[in-house]
Parts: C-alpha cells; sequence; structure tokens
C-alpha cells in the first residue's frame, strides 16, 4: 500500500502551515539519531583516509521515510514532509560532526602530525574535547540562521543537493507544490530560473531532473509508482549495502585486495601504484561530477607517475614513497599546497567581488533605464539582479521580495530576538573551548580576529555551496592561516598549532553555516518551519559531538595513526600549510614548486572564470582536484575514476535510473563505513588474517 494514502499527509496548497511540533517529534530524533551515526561513521572512516566526507541528505531523507514505514503500525499519526526533513537535518548534521569538529583533519594534525618543537599536543581528557566539539560546532548555525532570507528569498540561490532532495520528498509524498517551489524566483515572472546551473553535471541535477518528471507525468497508477519508486531506492541501497559489507569482510581477511599490484608488485613496491578494492571509494565515484573525478585522475598522473619519481631520483625525497616526512608522497604535497593556495585565492576574491561589481553596476545603470521607460522601476530589484529590470518592467504584479515567503509567524522563525543572545552566547562558549584546550595560552587577538572572520567565511561558503555545490572550505581554511599568519608570530610558543587550531575553527563555521543554508532550501520546498531546522541542527551538532569523540576515540585506539590506511592526508594538508607559511621543515626544492604551482593555480582559476557557462570550462581542471589527486594514493584514487565510469555508462545505457544508481552508491559508501566498526573489532581481537 502506498505511503502516500496511508501515512502521508499531503495538505493542499494555502492550507495551515505546518507548526514546529509537526516537525520536531520523539520518532523523528529516534530515527535521525541512529541514520546520522551510521554517517557519522562511515565519514569519519572515509575523511582519516582520504579527507571525503559526504553528509547524505538525500539518503538520510530516504531512510528516515524507510525507517518510519516500517514502524508504521505503531504509529499514532501520517508522516509527512516536514517531519522526514527535520530527520534530515539532524541525520546529517549529525554525519557531518568529524568534519565539522576537525577529527577528520585538524586535530589529528596537532595530536599525532606535528612535532615537539611545533607545540604542545592537546591529546587531552573526554571533557576537553567535548568541549572544543561544542564550542566549534555551534558558530554556523546561529550566524547561517539569519541570513536565510537573504539567501534563499532575495539571492535564490540553487543549492542542487538540497533541491534534489526536496524534490525526491516531494515525488515520495505525492505533493506537486513540492516540484513548483523547486525554481520559484520572485524576480522573475517566467519560469526561468534566476541562475542557470545547466553546466553542472552531478547526480544531484540528474535526480532533480528524474523527480521533475515524476512530478509531472503522473497518471492513474501514480500511488503505485510513487511506492515502486521509494521501494527501489531503498532496496538498492540495502542490496548495494549488503554486497559492500562483504567485500570489506573479504579484503579484511585477505589484505592483498586492498593494495593489488596492476602495474607489478616492483612498481607497487617503488612508486605505490596499486588498486583498493573499495567499494565505498566506488561509490564516491558515482556520486561526484565526472569531470570532477577526471581532474583527480589527472593529479594522480601528475603527482605519483611525474613528480613522485622527479624528487625521488633526484635526491628530494630520498625516503620510502609513502612516507610523510622524507618520502616522495611527503614531498608532493607541498607542491600541491601551491595549486590550492592559487586557487583559492582565485576563487574566493571571485565569491567577494562578483557580487559587488554586479551591485555597483546595477545602482550605476539604474538610473539611466529608469528614466528611459519613465520612472516607477522597483530600485530593490535592479540593485538584485540586473537582468531582472526589464521583466520588472514586463509585469505590474511583481512582489516585493519580503512577502514572497510563506507567511510564518515569528515562533516558526529564527528572529531578530533570538539571534542577539544566541550569537554571543556561541561565541562565548567558542572562545573558552579553546583558551580551556591550550590552558589559557592561545593568541587573544587570534581569536578576536577569528570571529570576523567567520562571519564572512560562511557568506561566502553559503553562496558558493548554492551556486557551484562546493563550500569551498579547503579554500576557506587556507587562506584563514594566511590571514592569521601575521597575529600568531613564530615568536609565540606553539604559533604552528594555534595556527592549525584557531583557523579550524573559520573552516568549521564556514562549513555548518553552508550545510544549514541548504537544510533550509529543502525545508523552503517542503514547508518546514525554519526555527525546526535550527532546532535540529543544534541538536544534530551536539548529539553528533558525543557521538564523533566516541568514534575519533574507537579508531585512534585500535588504529595506528597515521598509518599506510589512515594516512590523514587533510591533517597533512593543515600542518604542511603552516609550515609552509612559517617556512619551517620545507623539504629541497618544495618551495620552489610550490611558488609554481600557486601561479598555476591562480591561471588555471582565471580560465574558469572566464570560461563560465562555456562548453569547454569542465576541460580546464580545478587545482583542488588536482591537488587531491597528486596527494591521495593512486589506490584510493582509481576505484573513484572506476565509479564514475561505471555510472556514465550506466546512464548511457539507461539500465538503471539515475535515483537508483545514487542509492546504490549511498549503499557502497555507508556499508564499508559500517564495516569499520566490525574490523575494529576484529583487529581488538587479534583475528587473522587468511
Amino acid at each position: 500500500m502506498s505511503l502516500s494514502t496511508n501515512s502521508i499527509s499531503n495538505g493542499p496548497a494555502g492550507s495551515k502551515l505546518p507548526s514546529i511540533s509537526d516537525a520536531v517529534t520523539v520518532r523523528a530524533l529516534l530515527a535521525a539519531i541512529p541514520i546520522g551515526s551510521a554517517i557519522c561513521f562511515a565519514n569519519m572512516y572515509f575523511g582519516l583516509q582520504t579527507g571525503l566526507v559526504n553528509t547524505m541528505p538525500m539518503q538520510a531523507a530516504l531512510l528516515g521515510v524507510a525507517v518510519l514505514r516500517v514502524l508504521r503500525p505503531y504509529l499514532s499519526s501520517a508522516l509527512a514532509p516536514p517531519e522526514v526533513t527535520f530527520i534530515d537535518a539532524v541525520a546529517s548534521s549529525l554525519g557531518a560532526l568529524p568534519f565539522t569538529a576537525g577529527f577528520t583533519g585538524f586535530f589529528p594534525a596537532i595530536e599525532y602530525l606535528a612535532s615537539e618543537e611545533e607545540g604542545v599536543s592537546i591529546i587531552s581528557p573526554f571533557s576537553k574535547v567535548l568541549l572544543w566539539a561544542v564550542g566549534i560546532c555551534l558558530l554556523g548555525p546561529v550566524i547561517a540562521a539569519p541570513l536565510r532570507r537573504y539567501f534563499l528569498l532575495r539571492e535564490q540561490l540553487h543549492f542542487p543537493s538540497a533541491t534534489a532532495t526536496g524534490i525526491l520528498l516531494g515525488v515520495l509524498f505525492n505533493d506537486k507544490s513540492v516540484t513548483q517551489r523547486a525554481n520559484n524566483c520572485p524576480y522573475n515572472t517566467n519560469s526561468t530560473p534566476c541562475r542557470d546551473h545547466s553546466h553542472l553535471r552531478s547526480i544531484n541535477d540528474v535526480s532533480i531532473e528524474t523527480a521533475r518528471l515524476a512530478s509531472q507525468n503522473r497518471n492513474d497508477n501514480e500511488h503505485l509508482s510513487i511506492e515502486r519508486t521509494q521501494k527501489g531506492g531503498i532496496r538498492f541501497l540495502l542490496t548495494a549495502f549488503a554486497a559492500s559489507f562483504a567485500t570489506s569482510l573479504a579484503t579484511y581477511f585477505v589484505p592483498i585486495l586492498r593494495n593489488l599490484p596492476i602495474f607489478g608488485s616492483q612498481i607497487a613496491k617503488s612508486w605505490a601504484w596499486t588498486f583498493n578494492v573499495s567499494p565505498g571509494y566506488f561509490g564516491f565515484g558515482m556520486i561526484v561530477k565526472p569531470s570532477t573525478n577526471a581532474h583527480l585522475f589527472l593529479g594522480t598522473i601528475v603527482g605519483w607517475a611525474i613528480l613522485s619519481p622527479l624528487a625521488k631520483l633526484n635526491g628530494w625525497a630520498p625516503g620510502a614513497v609513502r612516507d610523510w616526512d622524507t618520502g616522495s608522497q611527503g614531498w608532493i604535497i607541498w607542491v600541491g599546497i601551491g595549486l590550492v593556495v592559487g586557487d583559492s585565492i582565485v576563487e574566493l576574491s571571485s565569491m567577494v567581488l562578483e557580487p559587488l561589481a554586479a551591485r555597483l553596476f546595477s545602482y550605476l545603470a539604474t538610473p539611466r533605464i529608469d528614466n528611459a521607460l519613465g520612472g516607477g522601476l522597483d530600485e530593490r530589484v535592479s540593485l538584485l539582479n540586473p537582468s531582472a529590470l526589464f521583466s520588472a518592467r514586463r509585469t505590474d504584479q511583481m512582489q516585493p521580495w519580503e512577502h514572497l515567503d510563506d507567511p510564518w509567524r515569528s515562533c516558526s522563525l529564527y528572529t531578530k530576538s533570538m539571534a542577539l543572545w544566541l550569537s554571543p552566547i556561541a561565541f562565548i562558549i567558542c572562545s573558552a573551548s579553546i583558551l580551556v584546550v591550550f590552558d589559557g595560552n592561545a593568541p587573544i587577538s587570534a581569536i578576536v580576529v577569528t570571529f570576523v572572520l567567520v562571519p564572512i567565511a560562511c557568506a561566502i561558503s553559503i553562496r558558493s555551496l548554492g551556486q557551484v555545490e562546493s563550500a569551498n572550505t579547503l579554500a576557506i581554511s587556507r587562506i584563514s592561516q594566511l590571514i592569521l599568519r601575521p597575529l600568531i608570530t613564530a615568536q609565540s610558543a606553539s604559533h604552528v598549532i594555534y595556527n592549525i587550531a584557531i583557523g579550524g575553527v573559520v573552516e568549521a563555521g564556514a562549513w555548518q553555516a553552508s550545510q544549514q543554508m541548504a537544510l533550509l532550501k529543502t525545508a523552503y520546498m517542503t514547508k518546514t518551519p525554519p526555527r525546526a531546522i535550527f532546532y535540529g541542527h543544534i541538536i544534530g551538532s551536539l548529539s553528533g559531538a558525543i557521538v564523533s569523540i566516541f568514534v575519533y576515540r574507537l579508531y585512534t585506539s585500535v588504529e595506528k595513526i597515521p598509518s599506510d590506511k589512515f594516512t590523514v592526508p587533510d591533517g597533512h594538508m593543515w600542518l604542511i600549510t603552516a609550515r609552509l607559511i612559517y617556512q619551517r621543515g620545507l623539504p629541497p626544492m618544495a618551495f620552489a614548486f610550490a611558488i609554481g604551482t600557486i601561479v598555476t593555480g591562480i591561471l588555471l582559476g582565471v580560465l574558469r572564470i572566464i570560461g563560465r557557462n562555456q562548453s569547454w570550462q569542465h576541460l580546464v581542471p580545478s587545482g583542488i582536484a588536482l591537488a587531491l589527486g597528486m596527494y591521495v594514493p593512486p589506490g584510493l584514487t582509481l576505484p573513484r575514476v572506476l565509479g564514475s565510469l561505471m555510472f556514465y555508462i550506466c546512464q548511457k545505457q539507461a539500465w538503471f535510473s539515475e535515483l537508483s544508481l545514487l542509492c546504490c552508491a549511498s549503499g557502497l559508501i555507508l556499508g564499508q563505513g559500517i564495516f569499520s566498526i566490525v574490523e575494529m573489532l576484529l583487529v581488538a581481537l587479534k583475528v587473522p588474517h587468511l
């Protein structure tokens, strides 16, 4: 029997808006916490290996529907989109905490990678680490919540993943109004969205089109189709999960599957060219844009087939190839940092300057056009979007943006009064966490400047995620380290550690803010009270702080950090950036190559901006993707490339729907991530390999 007829409340357009109590329920929390914990385990595992993190909003929503569908006979009331949106908010924010709190990046860099000369390690008791995680995860939500009306209603940012999640819920719940709100653009009376994102070839965009077609082509069997869509997606996810779990189990007992010598044992030993039979990375390849995977592969060739032998044979990296201190992997990352910094300078400059230039152009152009048309043009429209100047003139029914949102009462919104007392509390808790963890020795001036940087970084990250489906946290974190350099001088004790940790606060705030705005986009489509999303994000973050600390300590107590299995590349990126800006421990020729790659990164960034919306833009490599391919071992990049190729073939041949492929990829990722719990148990019990 269809969920749409038995357990889904389909309110007609114009019906009474849901209240917070309709979304925030005990059963939603009971469903969200386990789902978020599973995502947390997966993100910790893959984050420590390669720095990959995925909040899985679509998957969390689908799993939330599945869990409550199983419990349907015991539910006292019907399930509705706002409740599932709340599940999504809690689960995805909980699952992202390994990255938010720095447990896959700067925290292990400080605990395990930094030398004694660079600062005192902060391996701390649970209470201190919990204070750190709580303090660092509250900034983003309190900064992002007041910006909802600006970025979602005025700027009309697209947020492809969030839009796909919302439309999926609309299809599952047979609610056509969700699809209608997906591309609602108040500044254009035409049906065309404000911004063209057709050049984005990600799984999320394909899913949006699939869901839209499903919602527009329903027939008399629509309930059966919705049921089939839901059951099919869950079936693919569970089947892939089981296959991934079984493959990971086989990999434990046959370790050679982690390092198959695809070019022979000698090349594998000398140059690290192997293949890891990893279902999780295969799944990651399926959900990432093909062009991004192509750039990763290009980076792998440049880093491991060209630069690695060059550094080794010239004596710049005389150690073993996988050694981070004396080997070519450690040397390559210095070069990769240059690409990241160069790309970041261009990307962030573009994000800041383009809106300012557009506003200046609108301001200068408005009087002339207004006079030519006879006056009466709404200045607010022209200041926002130059293309709306003429569409505004074509209609007399244009409404100001303040009145286009659903008429939520103040009890359903994040109000100004909430912002006035919650924001100072969040900043005080964050300051206290930094001072307590570092025993009061952290530079006060750097902390103060950080709190100025965080809102700016949040705005940049929100805009970036909304426009190009990337939160740009890698760029933001590198730039924040550079900005903090004059405030944390080399004469300060533990200056490298302080630079990493305080820079991590900026990254965490930006990440949390962008993720919450994406959740608010889904909530806008499903008519979920904005305050419910804020509560969900806070609940997920606070519970995630506890879960992620437990998972982090579990991994670090059973597994060696760093190791060939858990190389912590994000941690090395933080540490080496700090060393680069303080010019500490530079390997031979690394600085010269880094300067060259900074210039290369800038040129690539400029080319991508020039080629925006052009057919050849995807041919210009991303500096960040190239860098990731350069320092992540080939064994973990090749499965991603293979997964991307498989997705492309399946899509071209129309063997499976895009939603089915997405669910399959998610099952592969979650299966290997959850198996890591079993693997740690096997390691602790010293179960032998075959």
